[in-house]
């Protein structure tokens, strides 16, 4: 309503009005601190680490391996077979597994005895498959020079009691392309982050930061409840590089072994999950049933987790040398809210065309900057 004469108040002063402005109606804006603002964090790694550390703040939770798995879309009874099908080969595997004693790695003295009533197959089939999964130890090496050796030696070992199963067997335990390579005093490639070891997929083109499937980080000391800032920080680090590099990610694993322990630490767009994979060589010099009991199942869990194809643990599709990209969105859903949920993607060859499936070139993407916390949105020119 409009005011009539007798009523209107005085004019107040441009320079008055703004101050009562600020004063009754908004909020004095806060000169933004340059620490706070990505772009300038770009070339400084602890501010950087620091800035990601407040920016997951609050923003995540430890989870069990069931947890997990649900989140991952995964049956536990999947997971039930498989370790119900090869638990002797993990049992086999920890039988040669080191002692990481003081920072250094030991071969450990075992009850052979006692152990193998822990085999439901022919001893004679697993004492053999344990003689032939070698571990050469490096006296000379402590501390994390030690356990990223021993770890890539590990993954062959998984992989060499893979091979010696039936091929009908086999079948089960799907291998998905991945290597492993060690880079812990150089940057990858494409990158400035000297990650411990990664493991890679193994049908990209170069051994590169764009090729990283999961980063691991090594440390010496062992860290119980919830991660420090700067481990936080280290692996929050990767993951943010992995997405600038990797838009189609919808999240990024990274592992973290301390001492004798592994932990995943899984990266979403808008959280985080820590998950505790247990050990992956013994914590004493004389382990008892109980400990290779465990390190056998840990074992089985990083195990399942590297059968999965990219499309189930972190990748939105495939990857692949060959470009442009033709995807087939085989999977939509409705939800109960009406909205359409993407469910699953494929690649298809190039001279595929059909319906659903979208041509995803590299040139046509818009090139924008995606930071934990953010929404996975796409851009691409038509």
């Amino acid at each position: 309503m409009g005011s009539s004469p007798e009523f209107q108040t005085p004019k107040k002063s441009a320079t008055e009005s703004s101050r009562l402005s600020a004063q009754h109606y908004t909020t004095p804006a806060q000169p933004k601190l340059q620490s706070e603002t990505p772009e300038a964090n770009e070339a400084d790694r602890v501010e950087r680490r620091k800035w990601l550390c407040r920016r997951l703040h609050g923003h995540g939770k430890e989870i069990g391996f069931d947890k997990l798995l649900a989140i991952l879309h995964l049956s536990k009874a999947r997971f039930g077979q498989f370790t119900s099908k090869f638990g002797d080969v993990f049992t086999a595997v920890a039988l040669r597994c080191p002692a990481y004693v003081d920072r250094k790695l030991t071969q450990p003295r075992i009850n052979m005895t006692q152990v193998l009533k822990l085999l439901t197959s022919d001893e004679n089939a697993v004492q053999e498959l344990r003689r032939d999964l070698h571990t050469e130890l490096d006296d000379k090496k402590d501390g994390e020079a030690a356990l990223v050796p021993y770890f890539l030696q590990l993954l062959g070992m998984i992989q060499v009691s893979r091979s010696m199963q039936s091929a009908e067997d086999q079948l089960l335990w799907s291998s998905p392309a991945y290597v492993a390579a060690e880079h812990q005093d150089k940057a990858l490639l494409g990158g400035v982050h000297k990650i411990d070891c990664s493991i890679h997929y193994e049908n990209h083109e170069c051994v590169a930061l764009k090729s990283v499937h999961i980063p691991i980080e090594a440390k010496t000391n062992a860290h119980t409840g919830q991660l420090n800032d700067e481990v936080f920080g280290q692996l929050a680090d990767y993951a943010h590089a992995l997405w600038g590099c990797q838009p189609t990610r919808t999240f990024v694993p990274a592992v973290l072994l301390h001492a004798s322990h592994m932990t995943l630490v899984v990266f979403t767009r808008d959280k985080w999950y820590k998950c505790d994979l247990g050990d992956f060589c013994h914590s004493a010099a004389l382990p008892g049933v109980s400990a290779v009991k465990a390190l056998r199942s840990s074992l089985a869990k990083l195990a399942f987790l590297l059968t999965l194809p990219p499309q189930e643990f972190g990748h939105f599709c495939d990857i692949s040398v060959g470009s442009p990209t033709q995807l087939r969105f085989t999977s939509l859903a409705a939800e109960p809210t009406g909205t359409t949920m993407l469910r699953e993607a494929s690649v298809v060859p190039e001279e595929y065309a059909g319906e659903g499936v979208v041509h995803l070139d590299e040139g046509l993407r818009i090139k924008r900057k995606c930071y934990p916390r953010g929404r996975l949105v796409f851009l691409y020119r038509m």
